[in-house]
């Protein structure tokens, strides 16, 4: 994800992880040296004269301290026992964090060294979680000197943090280009905190089930009070062409798999594979699923999801260009000279960005592609229709992110899509859809957030204050006015437009979208979760204030066309392989089925034995034998600190609850008071803790009036008669 300040979405680095698997990123796990390393020289500003200096603290000498961390985000290589190799283009560096327990007010030193000179390029800066106000140092002369062919750096705490205010991590990047030869760096430690000063160790160690503490809190579910059905469409995936081979995705029991995401922008079903990989990859020309694919990736899709009885949801190119081969490029190095960044496997191909920053103007289109209409999409749309089951696919999507085009595919859309682009593109792919299956779901528009949900591509651009493609169509917010032009025009035509309303939801601010598990974004993916349904919670990244997203759009469609349903295209809280991210799983899942949510599809899938697969099986398989969530929708009163989301199979009575536990230290021992409720003969229990990577089988026999929910957890309990 970008930082905080940023409101323009992650690309890369998912991307490369699901999509084409050329991640650069290379690290491993470091262990603290047992010997004590020789003291850095710090230099003293104004005289160039080093001095030895002991008091100091590793952060990293040729491995990591205790207690330290590796942070991206730039292509490096960390290993143990050696310097550390950074590949730095303009903006790239190294975030080393001791999370979630900040340390006392301290100067920097380390030393770095170049394969040539390149004057100064470096930058240090510290963090506190999420707070980035401390001051930006340039490494300048006064902070530097040389010795045996490194420069030894020392920035001192009056400068880095005048403020003396505690910090968590150390940011050193480049602020300007240098190629991406690799910049060595070694010896970075804390000045001014002495060997013998114990940091702070990480707060809240997370208590083992045995160990915790438990609370007794009544949970109230009534049988016999207002109920509504539980959507199955909401237990969706996407769809990986590289990895669903290697990955169990059905062990995760998903109800329907999405086709989309960037690859679905502009992929040519007439070549079976082709598609473009955008901005998330130099622009290039590639094969949908790999060179030892056969046969078109779109008809493997929908034959597995046939297959396995889940439900097709595809997404059409409307960016208005797909791939034309597998091989083309946008940005040649050779035809627009040197850039930012080049592909490291090709050479050749750029990512589109001039040394100095600046984007360059892209070539015609026709250098990747080639043009896709509204007859293009009607001839898919016939070929699909008329493929296997009579009811796939079940969904089709008008297009991905469209006010991202301008950045994702600006090779081929370098202007920011406005209102009436995207409107009058949706309209065409409607009737080329209509005139071969009549009968279709269609779902758009497949906005990417925030200031999607708002404003055109344009305003963004230009600004949301002054929102001049908005103030044009009468200050209407794009939802709502795409929505109603929808409406309005299928009155005139005689025909149903739009059957869905879809937009895309990920947790904004730094690294809550990521692998992170620090102590401070562990808590606030959790809270995040609240932006889909709490108005009292007010969003802590740059949107600052309540997302309110569920009921928003609810209420939307209840005031603008009531026959619609809504849809989460994508979404996700990161953190699959920690506690954490299981918590914002099963959590989001629950708020889902309560607040009456027609379909969603995660973002992509979390792998096999991760805690996040766990958590979404607690919904879906979790017993391994094929047991969901029930049918039906209760009401519940719940004590504060658990969230839980019960439901009943109206035809065999049974009881499923999920039970969410987000505190790291306390437990909860649930007393069950169930209201109008069948006399059941049977509990089985599970539960997902920190030290678990499946859902663990914790009870089967009788029913008990109350069950132990550990800290830091997901339960499912189920009652039989």
């Amino acid at each position: 994800m970008p930082a905080e300040r940023s409101p323009s979405r992650r690309r890369l680095t998912f991307t490369l992880g699901l999509g084409l698997g050329l991640s650069v990123l290379l690290g491993s796990t470091c262990t603290r040296q047992s010997r004590t390393p020789e003291p850095p020289a710090e230099y003293v500003p104004g005289t160039r004269q080093p001095k030895q200096n002991p008091d100091t603290l590793p952060i990293y000498v040729r491995a990591f301290a205790e207690g330290w961390h590796d942070y991206g985000w730039a292509p490096r290589t960390v290993e143990d026992g050696k310097s550390a190799k950074l590949e730095l283009t303009a903006g790239d560096g190294w975030i080393l964090a001791h999370p979630g327990s900040p340390v006392p007010p301290a100067g920097v030193t380390f030393k770095y060294r170049t394969p040539s000179p390149r004057g100064d390029f470096l930058a240090v800066r510290l963090h506190l979680q999420d707070d980035e106000s401390f001051p930006k140092i340039k490494i300048g002369p006064e902070h530097r000197v040389n010795q045996g062919g490194w420069e030894v750096v020392f920035v001192p705490q009056a400068e880095l943090n005048p403020e003396r205010r505690p910090f968590d991590r150390v940011r050193i990047y480049a602020y300007r280009n240098v190629g991406q030869k690799a910049v060595e760096l070694d010896e970075i430690q804390l000045v001014g905190i002495t060997r013998d000063t114990k940091l702070p160790l990480p707060s809240a160690d997370i208590p083992t089930p045995e160990r915790a503490q438990y609370a007794k809190k009544r949970v109230r579910v009534s049988c016999d009070e207002t109920r509504h059905a539980v959507s199955g469409g909401i237990f969706g995936i996407a769809y990986s062409p590289r990895h669903d081979d290697t990955v169990d995705v059905w062990g995760l029991s998903p109800t329907g798999r999405r086709w989309g995401g960037n690859p679905a922008s502009r992929y040519n079903f007439k070549l079976g594979n082709a598609w473009n990989t955008g901005a998330d990859w130099y622009f290039e020309n590639v094969n949908y699923r790999g060179d030892a694919a056969t046969g078109p990736a779109w008809q493997k899709f929908m034959d597995d999801n046939q297959k396995h009885d889940a439900d097709s949801a595809v997404t059409l190119p409307l960016v208005g260009w797909v791939a034309k081969d597998t091989s083309s490029y946008s940005f040649s190095v050779k035809k627009f000279g040197a850039q930012e960044a080049v592909d490291p496997y090709k050479d050749d191909p750029g990512n589109g960005i001039a040394q100095d920053g600046s984007k360059l103007r892209p070539g015609p289109p026709t250098v990747t592609s080639t043009a896709a209409d509204d007859k293009f999409l009607g001839e898919w749309v016939k070929a699909m229709a008329g493929y296997g089951k009579k009811d796939q696919p079940h969904m089709y999507i008008l297009g991905n992110e469209p006010m991202l085009w301008h950045d994702t595919h600006r090779d081929v859309h370098p202007d920011p899509a406005d209102y009436d682009e995207v409107l009058k593109k949706s309209i065409e792919a409607i009737v080329a859809i209509r005139a071969h299956d009549e009968d279709a779901v269609i779902a758009g528009p497949a906005v990417w957030g925030w200031p999607a949900y708002f404003n055109s591509a344009k305003d963004v651009e230009v600004s949301t204050t002054l929102r001049p493609d908005r103030r044009l169509h009468g200050d209407v917010p794009f939802l709502r006015w795409y929505v109603r032009e929808l409406k309005q025009e299928g009155e005139k035509r005689g025909m149903r437009m739009l059957d869905v309303l879809d937009v895309h939801f990920y947790p904004q601010g730094d690294r809550i979208y990521s692998d992170a598990a620090d102590f401070s974004t562990a808590g606030r993916r959790i809270r995040s979760v609240r932006g889909l349904w709490d108005q009292e919670y007010v969003d802590e990244s740059w949107i600052d204030e309540p997302i309110y997203l569920l009921p928003r759009l609810k209420a939307l469609i209840a005031e603008e066309d009531p026959r619609l349903k809504l849809s989460l295209g994508e979404w996700s809280f990161g953190g699959e392989k920690d506690i954490s991210g299981a918590l914002a799983m099963a959590e989001a899942l629950g708020r889902m089925a309560e607040h009456r949510l027609d379909y969603a599809y995660y973002w992509t899938y979390p792998e096999e034995k991760t805690k996040a697969w766990a958590a979404f099986r607690a919904f879906t398989n979790y017993d391994g034998k094929g047991a969901r969530f029930a049918s039906s929708y209760l009401t519940a009163a719940v004590p504060d600190g658990l969230s839980v989301f019960p439901a009943q199979d109206a035809a065999t009575g049974r009881l499923t609850l999920v039970v969410v536990n987000p505190d790291r230290t306390a437990g909860v021992e649930a007393e069950l008071s169930l209201k109008g409720c069948p006399t059941h003969k049977k509990m089985r229990t599970f539960a997902l803790t920190a030290r678990d990577d499946v859902l663990v089988e914790t009870s089967n026999g009788a029913p008990k009036a109350s069950v132990l929910v550990a800290p830091y957890s997901v339960n499912v309990i189920e009652l039989t008669k």
